[in-house]
């Protein structure tokens, strides 16, 4: 699998490590549906959001 850009933000807080991770994986567009659930899998949080180009 090529290097896929994520980030891992906090959310529901204004203080840095509290409340809740995020994964987010930018530039998602290449990715099939096995791949986004195994880097879902990998990133072991409860949320992992994918950003897809408007259709």
């Amino acid at each position: 699998m090529p290097f896929i850009p994520f980030k891992q933000v906090d959310v529901f807080t204004s203080t840095p490590y509290f409340e809740n991770p995020v994964a987010v994986v930018l530039d998602a567009q290449a990715l099939d549906t096995e791949a986004m659930q195994r880097i879902a899998n990998w990133a072991n949080l409860s949320e992992t959001t994918f950003v897809l180009a408007p259709t």
